[in-house]
């Protein structure tokens, strides 16, 4: 039985696509225990400065500041829409970051990026603050983010 150059062509294929897959997980398993070692050595307290902590720690992740300074809230459902959006930017295998920038930028101010924060925690069991610093890369988009973020008016 000859093998044809069909065959040999398939095989090929199906071992790329495979491997392809395999590299995918591989990476981000390892960059979410990355992730886990960053925040553990945050969690107990060692100083350290950078971008994710600042998203962290600002009062418009907390779900909560809205409650506090009652300013324009958005609906209900709105803010629902804006954490969906937010959550679904980011996949498995595939992450459209900016679409998380431009959800934010959406928002406009604290009070309303906090109420949108109070529906994502209930809604997918994790802060908004959290899920951003975790799973958007280190990069010009984090930054953009806090950017946008710091420069927010409060109402």
């Amino acid at each position: 039985m000859a093998i044809t150059r069909r065959q040999v062509l398939i095989t090929g294929g199906l071992a790329l696509v495979v491997t392809g897959v395999i590299v995918v997980v591989v990476t981000r398993r390892r960059n979410k225990e990355l992730i886990k070692q960053i925040n553990d050595i945050l969690d107990k307290g060692t100083q350290a400065t950078g971008t994710p902590e600042d998203i962290k720690n600002d009062d418009a992740f907390d779900p909560n500041f809205y409650k506090k300074n009652m300013g324009a809230i958005v609906s209900a459902s709105a803010a629902t829409t804006m954490a969906k959006k937010i959550h679904d930017a980011i996949g498995t295998f595939y992450d459209k970051e900016t679409d998380v920038v431009s959800a934010i930028t959406q928002i406009r101010t604290k009070t309303r990026l906090s109420f949108v924060s109070e529906i994502f925690l209930k809604k997918y069991g994790i802060g908004l603050g959290s899920f951003i610093t975790e799973r958007v890369d280190k990069g010009d988009n984090l930054k953009q983010i806090e950017k946008i973020v710091k420069n927010m008016p409060i109402k």
